[in-house]
C-alpha cells in the first residue's frame, strides 16, 4: 500500500485485531500523521466497516490534551481509514523492557493522566471498554493519548472507538 486517499504511506508502524496503522504524509498540509486502515478481511463485511467509521466519529468528537486528535475519516478504494495525530515515543511494552519497572511516582502520574482522559470521555458520553490490546498500543510520553475502542453507552449500541494511551 503506497497511498490511502491523499495520504502517502511511509511505513507500517503497528496493527491491532481489526486494523493496521501506518506512518503517513499529508501533502495538502505538509504534515506527518498516523493512518489506521481496516484490514481487508473486515472490509468485506459492511457491518465492520460501519462500526470502524462510527468509532472514528466518536473519537473525533473528543478534544482533550490527553486524547489523540482525529484529523480525517474516509474510505479509499473500499478500505475505511482514520487519519490521526502521530505520537512519538516507544510503546509501553518496549519502555518497560528497556527501563524495567517504573517508579511509583511515574505510575501514579500516568494513572492520573489516564483518569483525567477517561473522566473527560465519560463526560462526553463515551464509556471506555479497553481490552488486552492496551499494552500493545501504549506509548511512553508525558501525556496519555487516547484512540481506539470504547462505547458511548453501556449497552454498546452507540459509536465506538479504540483508545490508545500515551503516557
Amino acid at each position: 500500500m503506497k497511498r490511502v486517499g491523499r495520504y502517502e504511506i511511509q511505513a507500517r508502524i503497528g496493527q491491532g485485531a481489526m486494523a493496521e496503522v501506518y506512518r503517513a504524509y499529508d501533502p495538502k498540509i505538509d504534515r506527518v500523521l498516523a493512518i489506521k486502515v481496516l484490514k481487508q478481511e473486515y472490509c468485506e463485511n459492511p457491518e465492520y466497516a460501519k462500526r470502524f467509521i462510527r468509532e472514528a466519529r466518536a473519537a473525533g468528537a473528543l478534544s482533550h490534551p490527553n486524547i489523540v486528535t482525529i484529523y480525517d475519516v474516509g474510505d479509499a478504494a473500499g478500505y475505511p481509514y482514520i487519519a490521526m495525530e502521530l505520537l512519538a515515543g516507544d510503546s509501553l511494552d518496549n519502555a518497560l523492557l528497556a527501563r524495567g519497572q517504573f517508579a511509583i511516582g511515574t505510575v501514579i502520574g500516568i494513572g492520573q493522566q489516564l483518569a483525567d482522559a477517561l473522566n473527560y470521555a465519560h463526560g462526553m458520553g463515551i464509556v471506555h471498554r479497553q481490552d488486552s490490546r492496551f499494552r500493545d498500543r501504549a506509548r511512553c510520553r508525558r501525556r496519555p493519548r487516547r484512540r481506539g475502542r470504547g462505547r458511548d453507552d453501556p449497552n454498546g449500541s452507540g459509536p465506538r472507538h479504540s483508545p490508545v494511551y500515551e503516557p
